[in-house]
């Protein structure tokens, strides 16, 4: 990162609270690409596809709530790598 790019993200810190901060472009770029692994994302599925037949228990019901909550932070945070890596340029 160069001197101006230093300056602009630390001029903005103050008003800015979405900037990811002491990450470096490689690491932005790797979080913004982040994806559910596969293993969770075919667990997801099933759990999609009983839920839409009514037939999860709780335990599965707990574990699909869960699932969806981290797709929701994922997506948070690639957002935020996104946006960061765009005021980088």
């Amino acid at each position: 990162m160069d001197l101006d790019t230093y300056d602009r993200l630390t001029n903005s810190t103050n008003t800015d609270t979405e900037l990811l901060l002491g990450l470096n472009k490689e690491e932005l770029i790797a979080l913004a690409t982040t994806k559910l692994a596969i293993n969770e994302q075919e667990e997801l599925s099933s759990l999609l596809a009983k839920n839409q037949s009514q037939i999860l228990n709780n335990n599965e019901e707990k574990k699909l709530e869960y699932l969806l909550a981290k797709i929701d932070n994922l997506n948070i945070l690639k957002t935020r790598a996104i946006y960061t890596l765009e005021k980088l340029k």
